[in-house]
């Protein structure tokens, strides 16, 4: 009994005497691992945080604009808006350049810019933002006409002393791209706890599919 218990007890400590440095290395390498994740889960939460959308339902996902001719508040949703005796507009659900995505024909468009958009009420505050989307079109859109986007106040007057950044006109094709604008909103600018993000349908006859619509502030 004696000689199996010394030879088991040699055992026992030859096993730990070995095996007690890889267990330490192991620890630590653990330990490093578990460093490394959660210092990667902050910087991949610290950047989706920033790059948060501003926007509801910007992928259509969860439903198309309805339409309307008179301005109404749409916290948290979109509308698609065409002046009466100018404009005209038809929305529909269509294949996106990811998912589901937005069909808008333009039936009319006597005066641009006014008369047919998509839009969304929301509350920004002075920084730096960026827009980006995708949209293609059932047609090459014109040169001096297309789409484009931008920001104003919700409530007239509608331009007021908020600087409307006002992009330039966006060539759409029939193939999907993407589109980017960055603007700055300053600590000056009114308007902004209440303001109207807009994508104006500036050429008429046309269907343009819009998609991955996002507004973030990125500073």
């Amino acid at each position: 009994f004696f000689f199996i218990f010394s030879a088991t007890s040699y055992i026992y400590s030859l096993i730990f005497h070995d095996a007690l440095p890889i267990l330490i290395l192991i620890l630590k390498r653990m330990t490093m691992k578990k460093m490394l994740f959660c210092l990667l889960s902050l910087c991949f939460g610290l950047t989706a945080f920033a790059q948060e959308n501003l926007l509801e339902n910007g992928g259509f996902e969860d439903g198309i604009p309805a339409v309307v001719t008179g301005q109404k508040n749409t916290q948290g949703k979109w509308l698609a808006y065409y002046q009466a005796q100018r404009g005209g507009i038809e929305t529909s659900e269509c294949e996106g350049f990811k998912g589901k995505g937005l069909k808008v024909t333009v039936n009319k468009c006597e005066k641009p810019v006014w008369d047919n958009y998509i839009y969304q009420n929301l509350s920004l505050e002075p920084g730096q933002y960026e827009i980006t989307f995708y949209a293609k079109a059932s047609k090459n859109a014109a040169e001096r006409t297309s789409l484009r986007v931008m920001i104003k106040p919700s409530t007239a007057p509608y331009l007021g002393d908020f600087k409307s950044p006002w992009s330039p006109k966006k060539k759409v094709t029939t193939e999907w791209q993407q589109f980017t604008q960055k603007f700055t909103i300053t600590d000056d600018q009114e308007g902004v706890d209440n303001a109207r993000f807009l994508i104006t349908l500036e050429e008429p006859d046309i269907d343009f599919f819009i998609d991955e619509v996002t507004l973030t502030k990125i500073k």
